[in-house]
């Protein structure tokens, strides 16, 4: 328990998390294609929005693109992504197949082969999802979850 509190620690430090913009205008979003080429590379992206939302496209194994927020839905802390199976098993206490999201704060792991589905921790849901356009060579986010 010591080491994964020492992990955690480390991961959360507030030098590390990305900041986020406070004020954009409402304008899309698009990722290149060639980014997310390999299965489960992964593009981080701010999606704009009155409160902008970080989030995340994901290339799951079968070539379906995933995009989520990177905010847990337990309570708010940002979710990291992690593909090394020994650390999320070390750190998170779970045994996966493949990489998912997982909330430093209260160790909630998100299977993101499984669109989001909770394997792990108190939160009452996957993370809120996004949109998706492929055309050409780009990915552009549409529109989140819930929003019209």
């Amino acid at each position: 328990m010591e080491r994964r509190k020492i992990l955690l620690g480390i991961a959360t430090a507030p030098g590390w998390l990305p900041r986020i913009c406070a004020a954009q205008a409402k304008t899309s979003v698009w990722i290149p294609l060639s980014r997310l080429a390999e299965p489960w590379s992964s593009v981080e992206f701010t999606y704009p929005a009155a409160d902008p939302v970080p989030g995340i496209i994901v290339r799951l194994r079968d070539g379906t693109l995933y995009a989520a927020s990177r905010i847990c839905p337990h309570q708010s802390c940002q979710l990291l992504y992690r593909t090394d199976k020994q650390e999320i098993s070390d750190t998170f206490e779970v045994e996966v197949g493949n990489p998912v999201l997982a909330c430093p704060c209260h160790f909630s792991v998100f299977d993101l082969a499984q669109k989001g589905k909770v394997l792990n921790g108190p939160a009452p849901r996957g993370p809120v999802t996004f949109e998706l356009k492929v055309a050409g060579d780009r990915v552009t986010v549409l529109k989140m979850e819930g929003e019209r």
